[in-house]
């Protein structure tokens, strides 16, 4: 209500109007929706969508070890051509599938970050699930992390209002 989105849909504008306009993933929490990696979700269905209007040549190269695994938790991706094809699903135990399919999608955003600035905007922060925080926490780690920008928008706590995510 005190305008963060329309702040950030500004500066996204402004970048997106420069020499080099970045690619713009927007992804938003909702507070009743109860999906895993819901903060991602936005996000991801428009990588997808950027990765469907290319050449799958082009997508193929992009692709990282684990990609197949990718699918598993976002389903969006299995529409790309590219991925689709991949079959690449070591088995393994739970948490070493989970730490390479983050590593897969830490991969993969980089190779499309060195190719051209990424943007990822993810509005309602604090509605998000323990997943999807996870997953930023892991992302964004040092080192190696992705060469991207991540804005997050929220509301502060209030007496009667939300209460902040913990990380």
């Amino acid at each position: 209500g005190v305008g963060k989105l329309a702040f950030v849909r500004r500066f996204v504008r402004e970048m997106t109007a420069s020499a080099t306009p970045p690619l713009v993933l927007f992804g938003r929490c909702y507070e009743r929706e109860a999906v895993p990696f819901k903060a991602w979700s936005g996000v991801v269905g428009e990588l997808a969508q950027h990765l469907r209007e290319r050449p799958d040549g082009e997508v193929e190269a992009l692709l990282p070890e684990g990609t197949g695994l990718l699918t598993r938790v976002f389903d969006e991706l299995a529409r790309v051509p590219a991925v689709a094809k991949r079959n690449d699903l070591p088995s393994a135990e739970p948490t070493e599938t989970r730490r390479r399919t983050f590593a897969a999608f830490r991969a993969l955003l980089g190779a499309v970050a060195r190719e051209r600035p990424v943007v990822i905007v993810v509005d309602d922060l604090q509605w998000a699930d323990a997943d999807s925080l996870e997953l930023v926490q892991e992302l964004m780690a040092p080192p190696g992390s992705p060469p991207i920008l991540l804005v997050a928008t929220m509301r502060l706590a209030t007496e009667t209002g939300p209460r902040p995510i913990q990380t």
